[in-house]
């Protein structure tokens, strides 16, 4: 769980186009055109990875949750353990979003991946994938959850003070 006091702060690329809300301990390690890499550090050492993926291309229609699902499966393939969670939240700004938590092991090491998916209004999407050791996953706490429903895929460029 995000601790009460901890402070949230405020992601803006206008490369990308989103924005989103994060907890300090997250860094931004790369920010290329349609696509994003984070890092949760914690005591200088890095406990989980975010990538967010920003395909060019818009959808019409709403990814249902059991496509979502499957393709969850099929990306993992043979390192899927189980799937622990599937549903629907809600983001910030009223976008609809499909989670999927699953377990697994790659490299002999068990993980947890923790999928977003989110379209918005504007046909707009974006996957977040957050890959943390299983045996980490308390450090993740709810920080996974604040930045895709704060994600907010805008459909004009983002101006930026100098």
């Amino acid at each position: 769980t995000l601790k009460s006091r901890e402070p949230i702060f405020q992601h803006i690329s206008a490369k990308n186009r989103i924005e989103l809300q994060h907890t300090p301990q997250w860094h931004l390690v790369l920010d290329q055109k349609g696509a994003q890499i984070w890092r949760l550090i914690v005591d200088g050492q890095p406990m989980t990875q975010c990538n967010v993926l920003l395909p060019a291309t818009t959808i019409q229609e709403p990814l249902p949750l059991k496509d979502f699902v499957r393709e969850v499966e099929q990306t993992l393939g043979g390192n899927l353990r189980s799937i622990l969670r599937q549903e629907t939240l809600k983001g910030l700004n009223g976008t609809e979003i499909l989670r999927v938590i699953a377990t697994g092991t790659e490299e002999e090491v068990d993980l947890t991946w923790n999928y977003y998916h989110m379209a918005a209004v504007n046909g707009r999407r974006a996957q977040l994938v957050f890959t943390t050791e299983s045996s980490l996953i308390d450090v993740l706490g709810q920080s996974d959850t604040l930045m895709a429903q704060s994600l907010n895929l805008t459909d004009s460029p983002i101006a930026m003070a100098n």
